[in-house]
């Protein structure tokens, strides 16, 4: 509606007031898609130390709980202004990117299209005294590849960023020959037990 009222008064002003109403046009759009790949889950952060908002809870279950192969690919701590990645994850600042804006704000990114069928599902920030906020991806389930700002309140600095998520093995073509072996010796049993029989 905004965009139509902007583009409205553009039609009617000089060339300048034109051009500054594309302008407008163009950082409305920008900023409305600031978010395009991750949802705040937790608005307004967590208190670790306190009871969890559910969907704290279910990235905790994923992470211990279920065996899908959910693990935290990529972590880093921001130290005196310096992110300073984790020796102990799969992967780090090849596949992953942070830029701090200033000690509440973080813009990250993630390409993870050549890494065997991992993918980013969620991403944890830690802030001082406990207080976390928890971002889950917007969309599809399976991103290989996007980015976001990210904060904890916009107040509270960040202190530590994990990005975490499963690994999908893809279908390959072994499989649909494991299963056509499978098949072929089950067929293979049950004849030779009918001629066995009869």
């Amino acid at each position: 509606m905004l965009t139509r009222l902007l583009e409205r008064e553009a039609k009617k002003a000089p060339s300048d007031c034109k051009m500054k109403a594309k302008l407008t046009i163009l950082l409305i759009a920008l900023t409305s898609s600031a978010h395009a790949n991750l949802i705040d889950l937790t608005p307004g952060a967590f208190n670790i130390n306190e009871p969890w908002p559910q969907p704290v809870i279910q990235f905790f279950s994923h992470q211990f709980g279920n065996g899908n192969g959910f693990q935290f690919l990529a972590g880093a701590n921001i130290k005196d202004g310096q992110v300073v990645w984790s020796p102990f994850t799969i992967f780090g600042s090849d596949n992953f990117g942070i830029i701090l804006q200033d000690p509440a704000n973080a813009q990250v990114s993630w390409n993870l299209t050549n890494t065997g069928g991992y993918f980013l599902q969620y991403v944890l920030l830690e802030g001082a005294n406990g207080i976390d906020n928890l971002f889950g991806l917007r969309g599809p389930g399976f991103q290989f590849e996007g980015g976001g700002l990210v904060t904890i309140d916009g107040l509270i600095a960040i202190q530590a960023i994990i990005f975490a998520g499963p690994n999908v093995v893809p279908e390959t073509l072994n499989t649909g020959w494991l299963l056509f072996f499978a098949v072929s010796g089950l067929l293979l049993t049950y004849k030779l037990r009918r001629r066995k029989i009869a």
